[in-house]
């Protein structure tokens, strides 16, 4: 059954990566813009489609993604909605070759209509294939960088609208400042989070260099 989306609504999505049996995220943040008929549909899977699509095929065949789950988080609490793959697609990297370890990463950093800080954010891609990099820098004349950029631009055409509001459906990507929140929930509390919080990406890049997460060490957690 097809959850659906009210118009000025903050949900945050996580795609669920596995490599080397330890787990690695992407968190996202969205806001609908009009009303939605069909999250799973307009959000997790036109998501999930720019990773199985574009991105896995180019990583390393150590990272597998496995599922993609959804919740409205602004203004109020909603429930979870998840999708898993479609038989066919591809969850598997398929670069030849070894795969970076898992605190490897390339930076897909998120600039934001909110000026200053507040306005950035960044997505950490696991995965990267140890024969598309030179020391610590991407060859970008190779595949794997290829495959980044078409996996920036698969986001922003179906997340980054400008002022082009006029369907429904409309959903689109951002950054959730939770520091400017004057009342934070307790740690053992999630939010909700206020709907001013959120700032429309105006632009999605990416940095051809390899970074560390450290929390993606083996046994540390995602």
């Amino acid at each position: 059954m097809a959850t659906p989306g009210a118009d000025n609504t903050v949900h945050e999505v996580v795609v669920h990566m596995r490599q080397q049996q330890q787990e690695v995220l992407n968190v996202w943040q969205f806001f609908n813009d009009t009303p939605v008929d069909d999250m799973e549909l307009r959000l997790l899977r036109a998501l999930m489609l720019c990773y199985i699509e574009v991105l896995i095929p180019a990583s390393g065949a150590a990272l597998s993604i496995e599922r993609v789950t959804g919740m409205q988080v602004g203004p109020t609490l909603g429930p979870m909605y998840e999708i898993g793959p479609e038989e066919g697609d591809a969850i598997i990297g398929a670069a030849a070759g070894d795969t970076l370890p898992t605190h490897d990463s390339v930076s897909v950093g998120i600039r934001c209509t909110r000026p200053g800080r507040h306005g950035l954010g960044r997505k950490q891609l696991p995965g990267v294939p140890e024969s598309a990099t030179v020391g610590s820098t991407i060859i970008t004349g190779g595949p794997y960088w290829a495959a980044v950029l078409a996996f920036i631009a698969c986001v922003s055409e179906k997340f980054i609208h400008g002022s082009e509001l006029s369907g429904p459906n409309t959903i689109s990507v951002g950054v959730v400042s939770k520091s400017l929140q004057v009342v934070v929930p307790p740690a053992t509390r999630r939010a909700p989070w206020a709907v001013d919080l959120f700032s429309h990406a105006l632009k999605l890049k990416a940095l051809p260099k390899v970074g560390t997460t450290n929390s993606r060490k083996v046994g540390r957690g995602s």
